[in-house]
């Protein structure tokens, strides 16, 4: 049996469709954010790892990860940060864009940094967790 470890806050849903393997119980998917990650961003709620996932599937995304700042006048600022895989057109960001906007419903702040830089901040070698995709710097 798997060992299951959830925090409280934690975001998941059941899945009740069979599964590949023919059961037919139900699962736990796995889970999607925090409810303390969540953040209101022009209106509509959404997680970082959402944002992220978004753009997970395409193979022009290498990398990347989301900053949540506070502008001074108290608004908050999501600023995704994403490194491309190699031969794809450092400059066009129009199909990040587009790919948030029908999935989300709503465009961060776009950076593109080279992949070094992605690499290093997402897997940061002095802590032994899994990669860390967002940045809390409200």
């Amino acid at each position: 049996m798997p060992l299951i470890r959830f925090q409280t806050g934690d975001l998941s849903y059941i899945i009740d469709e069979p599964c590949v393997c023919k059961r037919t119980t139900p699962r736990l998917a796995p889970v999607i954010g925090r409810k303390n990650q969540m953040l209101k961003f022009k209106g509509t709620s959404l997680y970082p790892n959402a944002i992220i996932s978004t753009l997970e599937g395409d193979d022009r995304f290498h990398n990347g990860y989301v900053e949540a700042r506070k502008y001074p006048d108290g608004t908050d600022r999501v600023i995704l940060y994403v490194s491309i895989s190699d031969g794809t057109c450092m400059t066009d960001l129009s199909w990040i864009k587009e790919r948030l906007q029908a999935t989300l419903r709503v465009v961060p702040d776009v950076v593109m940094i080279s992949r070094e830089q992605a690499d290093q901040k997402v897997y940061q070698s002095h802590k032994k967790r899994k990669r860390i995709i967002f940045f809390d710097l409200r």
